[in-house]
């Protein structure tokens, strides 16, 4: 058992079957972060959202890939985007959107595909930027 320190209010939080786990929160100066630790409790990876506000993460069950859901808004609407990453090299991998969209739950499928639930769709990305549904 790994005890966490100075994280701020949690937004998601998954735990792989290998014990890897990842961690959505506020944080200042952003709209969000999320840090990855191995099943050992070492951070290997951190990444802050400036671009939407972060309202669900889901990391694959290998422990490579980390999908972050982003909620953007403006005046008039609201959007949904699916940031996949890649943990070991940090790259952004592709974002996929749903315009008009809320996301509210993501999940992945295989190790390289995410369901998402919106307010009034579900659909399927690939960690490729391909949008199956």
């Amino acid at each position: 058992m790994h005890e966490l320190s100075g994280v701020n209010d949690i937004i998601s939080a998954k735990v792989t079957p290998s014990g890897y786990v990842a961690l959505a929160s506020d944080t200042d100066g952003y709209k969000g972060k999320v840090v990855v630790y191995n099943k050992s409790g070492r951070e290997i990876y951190a990444w802050n959202s400036g671009n939407g506000y972060i309202s669900d993460i889901d990391i694959s069950d290998n422990g490579k890939c980390l999908a972050v859901l982003q909620l953007s808004t403006d005046e008039k609407k609201a959007d949904t985007r699916v940031v996949f990453i890649d943990i070991a090299r940090g790259d952004v991998l592709s974002t996929c959107e749903r315009e008009n969209q809320m996301g509210v739950n993501l999940k992945f499928v295989s190790s390289d595909r995410v369901v998402v639930v919106t307010d009034n769709h579900i659909a399927e990305f690939g960690k490729n930027g391909r949008t199956f549904f």
